[in-house]
């Protein structure tokens, strides 16, 4: 993917966020597999090694839920994190890297937080209005670039995903300079 002739975009992790645990429940097992499925294909495509699902759920549910993921398709690994809260998503791998003995520094703490995947990530796909920032992001918000796509969580599908890519693209990163 690229913005022009000649300025590639770096696309290398993707987070959505979308849903609550319920509405992934809901799917059921075969639909659910298959919507993770879609969505890795799309994140593929679009050039992404890494696409994080989390739900956008404000509190978790009492029991259960849905149980963590890892799928392959193609060189795009898809993490379903099941997680609806990042600041106790933070607040573990600071208990990770104590008990490890490693100091807390920036790079340690992306590590962990955004672990199995190996980088922060570039884009997050928030679904729902963008009036709703979602607290399962909290280490990422500074780190990478929001889309928000106005639809359902029912209605999310791979196009979707690429058209959020697509906006992304566009946009000129500046990584928290002014120019």
């Amino acid at each position: 993917m690229s913005r022009g002739a000649d300025t590639p975009v770096e696309l290398r992790h993707v987070v959505i966020v979308g849903g609550s645990l319920a509405e992934w429940n809901a799917l059921g097992a075969t639909a659910w597999r298959e919507r993770i499925i879609e969505l890795v294909k799309a994140a593929e495509h679009s050039g992404a090694e890494w696409l994080t699902m989390r739900p956008l759920d404000r509190v978790a549910p009492p029991h259960g839920g849905t149980p963590a993921s890892i799928t392959r398709i193609g060189r795009c690994t898809g993490v379903v994190d099941p997680q609806t809260d990042g600041r106790q998503r933070l607040v573990a791998a600071v208990n990770v890297l104590r008990r490890d003995g490693r100091k807390i520094t920036d790079a340690n703490l992306a590590e962990v937080v955004n672990a199995p995947a190996p980088c922060d990530p570039d884009l997050a796909i928030i679904v729902g209005p963008d009036t709703d920032l979602p607290s399962t992001l909290v280490w990422e918000l500074a780190y990478c670039e929001l889309v928000y796509l106005d639809v359902a969580w029912a209605d999310l599908h791979g196009h979707d995903v690429e058209r959020a890519v697509s906006e992304f693209a566009g946009r000129h990163r500046r990584f928290g300079g002014l120019d």
